[in-house]
């Protein structure tokens, strides 16, 4: 095991171990996204989607670990939103901040994958 520093990701081992996560994470999306061809979104359970892909982007971003292509990215953020806005349009201002906030998740992604410039993608 090769270790550079003294930080929690400072050695091949562990970006080895993030990126085993990561690509078990990057799996989970995919399989939700796949899933009966179409992706529902539902008030319990967008958020365990949401949080994952949050969790694949704070380990590429402190882990070294690899993200998942750009394209793949833009369709998972294109699918996701496009289906918050249908199933969730005309809402109260929750809908309206939690919205803004998935919207967030996605670009500190793309900006990580090159699609996005940091800031209003």
């Amino acid at each position: 095991m090769t270790t550079w520093g003294p930080n929690n990701f400072d050695s091949n081992n562990a970006i080895r171990t993030a990126q085993r996560e990561v690509d078990r994470l990057i799996e989970d999306v995919r399989q939700a996204f796949k899933e009966d061809g179409c992706l529902f979104i539902h008030v319990d359970s967008d958020d365990w989607l949401v949080q994952t892909i949050e969790i694949v982007t704070a380990l590429c971003e402190r882990g070294g670990a690899e993200p998942p292509p750009p394209d793949e990215v833009l369709d998972w953020r294109n699918d996701f939103l496009n289906e918050f806005d249908r199933q969730h349009s005309g809402g109260s201002g929750f809908w309206e901040a939690r919205r803004a906030v998935i919207e967030r998740t996605f670009v500190r992604l793309e900006e990580m994958v090159g699609v996005c410039k940091p800031g209003p993608c």
